[in-house]
């Protein structure tokens, strides 16, 4: 019994010993670091082939740095595929890194809704309703539909809680005015895809038809009462224009088919590059303000000039340069267009959503 109380004395006298020497080594370098969790500020949609639904959701580590890279989120959380990924629209909330996104999916009829690390935590099947493109105010996500409807959705419950007929094949939506606006393009070549459907948010009725150019697609932005966006013609040519939403006014700017908002500037940057038409190429910042054009003179040009977007923080232009056979890559240059890096994305990349 003596002898088993020394050996249990030895014992505690041991690990007491064992305890000092890592206490005092706590600077020793050799230590495991505490994992950091992993966040990120920026995501890539990416479309994927037409009725493939080979899209990914991606998200873009240092975004903000000299070499940005692109990781297919979406898939490492969720071990499958998205579908083909139309759109995004991110809330966000509290320290801005807490927010939801909301994904369109137009080939597999479907609203994802993935945590900002990628994670899937709901989906909404939509047989036959087609979403197209999404946007969101307060404590609700809009979304347009080959139905020929815009849907309300709740951020909180993730549940459809009213709709709106706009007329056929709605694309490209916006908020300004306490209105929501509506592409009808031209998708089925009737000649009739000439209006932004205007939509009073308070009642979630139609108010009328604006017309604009023929064919308004998939570009628009909302800057405070002004809306912008791109009208695709006949395809041989795209056409910029500015909406005010307080008159319904309608002003024609010039040649454009990718547009994206330069918060840091105040500015619209646009990109001309029609298929087929390199006398249409150029890159230029439209004053909000003022009016005035600015042509950006990008240092190195990407092959296929797709869409642009900028990042509210840096005022970096991140370019799409299209590839037709493989994934994209998108190419990163400062607000001035000097060439800072390139990286590979995802099929058919549509645009880059910033948190900040």
């Amino acid at each position: 019994m003596k002898k088993n109380l020394i050996w249990a004395l030895m014992l505690l006298l041991s690990a007491s010993f064992a305890f000092t020497s890592c206490s005092d080594d706590d600077d020793n370098p050799s230590q495991p670091e505490i994992p950091v969790e992993k966040s990120y500020d920026a995501y890539v949609v990416n479309n994927g082939n037409w009725g493939a639904n080979d899209g990914t959701i991606g998200a873009v580590l240092n975004v903000h740095g000299e070499t940005p890279s692109y990781l297919d989120i979406y898939k490492q959380e969720n071990n499958k595929g998205i579908g083909d990924a139309q759109d995004a629209y991110i809330t966000v909330s509290g320290d801005g890194r807490n927010g939801l996104i909301f994904v369109t999916s137009t080939t597999s009829s479907k609203i994802s809704v993935l945590d900002t690390k990628g994670k899937e935590l709901y989906v909404k099947l939509l047989p036959n309703v087609q979403p197209r493109f999404i946007t969101g105010e307060g404590s609700n996500v809009y979304f347009s539909a080959y139905n020929g409807y815009v849907y309300k959705m709740s951020r909180d419950t993730y549940q459809i809680t009213d709709s709106v007929k706009v007329g056929a094949y709605p694309e490209a939506i916006a908020i300004a005015n306490g209105k929501l606006y509506a592409a009808l393009s031209n998708y089925d070549m009737s000649g009739n895809g000439k209006y932004l459907a205007e939509v009073d948010l308070n009642t979630f009725k139609k108010i009328k038809n604006v017309e604009v150019d023929l064919n308004p697609y998939s570009q628009m932005i909302a800057v405070g009462s002004k809306v912008f966006f791109v009208s695709n013609l006949d395809y041989s040519d795209n056409i910029l224009q500015m909406m005010d939403a307080t008159t319904d006014k309608v002003t024609e700017i010039g040649h454009g088919s990718s547009i994206a908002y330069d918060k840091l500037n105040d500015d619209i940057i646009c990109i001309s590059a029609v298929y087929g038409h390199p006398e249409f190429n150029a890159v230029y910042r439209y004053d909000i303000t003022t009016g005035k054009k600015t042509d950006i003179k990008l240092s190195q040009t990407p092959g296929n000039i797709g869409q642009v977007s900028v990042s509210p923080n840096s005022g970096y232009l991140y370019i799409v340069n299209q590839n037709y056979t493989g994934p994209c890559e998108l190419w990163v240059y400062d607000q001035y267009g000097t060439f800072k890096s390139k990286f590979e994305s995802g099929m058919a990349s549509q645009r880059v959503i910033f948190l900040r």
